[in-house]
């Protein structure tokens, strides 16, 4: 009984610490932390206004973000966000369109558009 009451008030810290670790390798391994040294929406002089879409996937570097990004768009640039869950270490951006460069590419089945940053020329939204 006793190891089974330890699991219960050990598990949430340890299920903290893991999505934590987590949350923090996939902005560092697909180049959401270098975009936000950049681009960090709170370098803006106003919030972002302007729809916003989500729930959209997308392949940041080497990560997918699967039916979690939210993306955004208005005359000044391109407004980038992951849902709450996974907020921790994925602040939002925004990224003018200025320092956006577009490449179409055909996959297998279809073409889609592919993103680099002028300011992290080596980081790529698709």
């Amino acid at each position: 009984m006793q190891t089974e009451t330890w699991i219960i008030i050990v598990f949430p810290f340890v299920f903290v610490a893991i999505w934590t670790l987590v949350l923090g390798l996939i902005a560092l391994m697909g180049g959401w932390s270098r975009l936000a040294q950049h681009y960090s929406i709170r370098d803006m002089v106003g919030p972002y206004d302007g729809k916003k879409l989500r729930r959209k996937t997308g392949r940041l570097g080497g990560t997918s973000y699967s039916r979690v990004l939210i993306l955004g768009a208005n005359m000044q640039g391109l407004y980038l966000s992951v849902d709450i869950l996974f907020r921790l270490f994925h602040p939002p951006l925004f990224i003018s369109w200025s320092d956006i460069k577009t490449e179409e590419r055909k996959g297998i089945f279809t073409t889609f558009t592919s993103l680099s940053f002028t300011q992290v020329p080596n980081v790529r939204l698709t």
